[in-house]
């Protein structure tokens, strides 16, 4: 029998290991070759139980006869080898493990690729059909036989894996102390009540099944009857199990037996793996739902309209459907089904829109939480139902790296300072957002938002009790000293409103648009004219360039509209403003402007960057006034800009010098001012034209200047910081760091940090320099990267508020101006934080989506 060869072979293995070792077996039989085995073991072995080495070989257990039960027996034998205690045996945990999960595994996977059959046989049924083309049925069976190849690579995965498992199993063995020299009993009731199992007596008790014990006399009423807790090897939810198999007990061992029914047999394991493939696909399903509303959400498009059924929602998942027939076959069954489920629905849409923002949210959330310091940001706008909405942007750092995010996107009606701020200190609780670490604030230029008193940056600072840096939008603030230099005089005002009304002219006509449009596609270089921009006043470079670059085409056109067209009034137009245009004076001053703008509308676009910090923008507005300084004072540039103009004006035959004479005649003061002719001044046309240049150049240049002042006295003691003034780094710099930022209270430590860094910051330069320099050195230097993180932390601009307003205008067309304020911040979130949506684990949102209510249809086992 095999319990005998077993015998013999253990008994042969002894007499190789003659140099007291001792040889531990587990072998498997019925409960009469029990007995004989440990006796032929005992027999052989007396001699040599010393207890100083144990070696444990676990065999797995086979099946004797079909009918029989499995008995499994250890049997030990200790072997006393001199001045050596050595004990092997192979982790219990190992090569105990009940297989059947992994097994489990391979059969979930083979059954989705059995899944696939079904396809395959529609594909074969398609091969001789006349109503589907070549071309269509070549891709059906390239994307089958891919997703057929990727299934069957992730099973090959799944078993080279447990293979290499397996190999590493068999090789590994530990070398432990022996801790017990007696057989493992495997009646629980023979232990003390008292008696804790070690983890591997657990595993190989509980691997085993339950004992039947041998007693002569059994109990024969209830009275009889007793149980013992040891015998109570339940674990998590033992509670709802049979109490046959704790305390209650049964009146005779076979009825005993019957109580297993969840013991994993072929038909129960077979059950639970068409479970679990089922849930697989479910999920599967689900995944593809989520991924499909993820790419509405990233693109800012519509979910549905009206019918329902021509939504781009649904319509996206028919184009699924006719791509993939086991996703196809998943909403057949369900039409099919008692309840018809297919999760398509507009509640079922809204909770895909609803978990996806509510993840970004949390992931911008836990970053700010996560961070040492973060500023505000609040911007508003009118959307397209005529609700105010108000963003809140938080900048942030995360090891280094600047990040501006989008929290929230909500309503309020009103302009007011302190309700404005109320909502602000709302948001900030209801995401669990301390205000301890809220450093500075960033806001426009309107009284509401900046002012001293009654503004939104007031009101945080009084309502913290402490001083939160208010720094001006720099890019609203580039933009107004822009506006206020093209105001300075009636002939640059006179030039905007010209610019304006061509637009207006050619756009306000289809006729005349096509004139235009005719026009300037027979030329290289045409662009179409653009509108003013009211309040982004950098943009109206746009405008000037493509009025300077497709001036001659634009003049083209009105000849032939005045021309050509019968429309009066549409021609005397015409006419007037080509006259209007031919003029050298508006060539001159449109040629300025573009020069000038070209400057601002450079430094703003720098002023609008994310990763922009403070004392670089200091640096680049800086830099900048340098270069208005040197136009303004630059004559020789100044002549030769309306040298240039001359010959333009001369190739359109405009008579310069008798324009100038009507347009800027000799101003003789009144004589009650000044009688004496002789003081009238009379300014020839370099001296005029230069003298309007340098008007604008000067305004300009107090326009910046006032806003640099501004924010250098904010951050004067964050100025030495930057790599060509470290070395004017001082203790009272390092004192007044101390008193601003949250966490430092040593000015003695400061400055020493900041000496030791001292060489290293003066080699860069640029602060994006010294940060990348902190990443990697930053962990020695606590104090000193406290400081530069709490430096980058400090907002320039709103930017990242009108960039989110462009968005809005994107999801909140008048097409969808009934979207809820919950449901549009959550679109909002998906679409300006697309990065992080991208990043999305979509098998964790399934995971969620199924416990967010009771499905009918499950993507995950209950427990």
């Amino acid at each position: 029998s095999p319990n005998e060869k077993s015998v013999a072979s253990i008994s042969s293995s002894m007499m190789v290991l003659s140099v007291n070792t001792t040889c531990a077996a587990t072998i498997s039989g019925n409960e009469s070759n029990e007995a004989a085995a440990v006796h032929a073991l005992n027999s052989e072995s007396t001699s040599m139980l010393n207890n100083n080495t144990t070696i444990e070989i676990y065999q797995e257990p086979h099946t004797v006869n079909q009918f029989q039960e499995d008995q499994h027996t250890e049997v030990a034998m200790d072997v006393d080898e001199p001045n050596k205690h050595i004990s092997t045996s192979v982790s219990g945990n190992q090569l105990l493990h009940n297989n059947n999960n992994e097994k489990d595994e391979l059969g979930i996977k083979l059954r989705l690729i059995e899944s696939m059959l079904l396809q395959c046989s529609h594909l074969i049924k398609q091969s001789t059909s006349t109503n589907v083309s070549h071309e269509e049925f070549v891709k059906r069976v390239y994307n089958y036989v891919t997703n057929l190849v990727i299934s069957s690579n992730e099973l090959q995965q799944l078993c080279s894996r447990q293979i290499d498992q397996l190999n590493k199993d068999r090789d590994n063995i530990s070398l432990i102390e022996p801790n017990k020299q007696n057989f493992i009993e495997r009646d629980p009731g023979s232990y003390p009540q008292s008696y804790n199992y070690t983890p591997e007596e657990r595993r190989f008790l509980v691997n085993l099944g339950p004992f039947q014990p041998n007693l002569s006399n059994f109990p024969k009423n209830d009275t009889m009857a007793a149980a013992k807790d040891t015998c109570k090897f339940v674990g998590p939810g033992g509670q709802k199990k049979d109490k046959a198999w704790i305390d209650v007990g049964v009146s005779s061992w076979s009825k005993m037996k019957g109580r297993g029914r969840g013991k994993k047999d072929e038909n129960r394991r077979k059950a639970q793996q068409q479970e679990t493939a089922i849930l697989e696909r479910n999920k599967n399903i689900i995944i593809t739902l989520i991924d499909s509303a993820r790419f509405l959400c990233r693109q800012g498009l519509a979910f549905r309209r009206e019918p329902a059924e021509e939504g781009n929602f649904i319509q996206l998942i028919n184009l699924l459907r006719r791509r993939d027939a086991l996703f196809d076959d998943w909403f057949n069954q369900k039409q099919i089904e008692k309840y018809q489920v297919s999760y398509l629905s507009a509640q079922s849409q809204d909770e895909f829109i609803k978990l996806l923002g509510e993840h970004v949210q949390q992931t911008i959330i836990d970053l700010v939480n996560t961070s040492p310091f973060y500023s505000i940001m609040i911007d508003s706008t009118p959307d397209a139902s005529h609700r105010e909405i108000y963003t809140v942007v938080v900048r942030y750092t995360n090891d280094f790296n600047v990040e501006e995010r989008l929290i929230t996107a909500t309503e309020l009606p009103s302009k007011v300072g302190l309700d404005i701020s109320n909502l602000l200190f709302d948001v900030l609780e209801k995401f669990n957002i301390s205000t301890d670490k809220l450093i500075a604030q960033c806001y426009d230029n309107a009284s509401n938002m900046s002012g001293v008193n009654k503004g939104v940056q007031a009101c945080v600072t009084n309502k913290l009790r402490r001083e939160i840096i208010f720094i001006p939008c720099g890019a609203h603030s580039s933009n107004l000293a822009v506006k206020y230099a093209c105001d300075c005089g009636t002939e640059f005002i006179s030039l905007f409103n010209l610019l304006q009304e061509i637009y207006n002219y050619f756009t306000k006509s289809i006729k005349r648009h096509y004139v235009l449009r005719q026009e300037l596609e027979s030329s290289e270089f045409g662009v179409l004219v653009k509108s003013l921009a009211d309040t982004r006043w950098t943009a109206n470079f746009e405008t000037l360039h493509a009025i300077d670059v497709s001036f001659e085409q634009i003049v083209e056109s009105l000849s032939i509209i005045s021309e050509v067209i019968t429309d009066k009034d549409d021609a005397h137009q015409a006419k007037c403003l080509k006259q209007k245009l031919l003029s050298f004076e508006t060539m001159f001053l449109l040629f300025f402007m573009i020069n000038v703008t070209r400057v601002t509308h450079a430094l703003t676009s720098h002023l609008q960057g994310k990763q922009l910090d403070i004392i670089t923008a200091i640096s680049i507005i800086s830099n900048t006034l340098k270069l208005i300084q040197n136009m303004r004072n630059d004559d020789v540039t100044m002549i030769n800009m309306i040298q240039r103009t001359v010959r333009r004006a001369e190739t359109f035959d405009i008579d310069i010098d008798m324009e100038f004479q009507k347009l800027h005649r000799p101003r003789k003061p009144s004589q009650r001012i000044d009688n004496n002719q002789c003081t009238a001044v009379t300014l020839t046309r370099d001296q005029y034209y230069t003298k309007l240049m340098r008007q604008v150049l000067d305004h300009l240049y107090s326009g910046f200047n006032d806003y640099l002042i501004t924010i250098t006295n904010k951050l004067r003691y964050f100025h030495n910081l930057s790599p060509d003034r470290i070395k004017q780094f001082s203790f009272n710099d390092a004192e007044q760091l101390c008193s601003i930022v949250p966490g430092l209270s040593s000015p003695s430590l400061v400055l020493t940090e900041f000496e030791l860094l001292r060489q290293d910051i003066s080699a860069c330069t640029t602060i994006d320099q010294v940060i990348a320099h902190l990443r990697t050195v930053g962990h020695a230097y606590p104090r000193a990267s406290l400081v530069y993180n709490f430096l980058i932390t400090l907002p320039v601009t709103v930017a990242s508020n009108e960039r989110s307003f462009s968005k809005m205008k994107i999801i909140k067309n008048y097409l969808r101006n009934a979207l809820k304020n919950e449901k549009f911040a959550h679109l909002m979130l998906c679409a300006v934080e697309y990065d992080i949506l991208s990043t999305v684990d979509l098998d964790k949102m399934a995971a969620k989506w199924g416990q967010m209510k009771n499905r009918r249809v499950k993507v995950t086992c209950d427990k």
